[in-house]
């Protein structure tokens, strides 16, 4: 996602036919969160009209955040966060 801006299919289109262009004549895959705009029959359309061979995809599983590290990594700093924050208020201290 662009900052501010939402990201149209017209850029995912240019975003993977960019992509299949650096990777042509190589095996890739791409593994995608569950938004709509990666599993819409327009994205398989665009993956298939893409020179080269069949391009996998794999989609996170929707309601298992436990298996993405990376959220594991973001809750870990959110709380960290959280406390630090807390200790400023709590010591009066500027924390902005």
């Amino acid at each position: 996602m662009l900052e501010g801006k939402y990201l149209k299919s017209a850029d995912f289109e240019d975003f993977l036919r960019g992509l299949n262009a650096k990777m042509l004549g190589q095996k890739w895959g791409l593994f995608l969160d569950n938004a709509s705009i990666h599993k819409s029959a327009w994205t398989r359309r665009v993956l298939n009209s893409l020179p080269g061979p069949s391009v996998p995809i794999v989609y996170n599983l929707v309601s298992r955040p436990d298996l993405n590290g990376i959220e594991i990594f973001w809750r870990y700093a959110k709380q960290m966060y959280r406390q630090t924050i807390d200790g400023h208020k709590v010591n009066e201290r500027e924390w902005d």
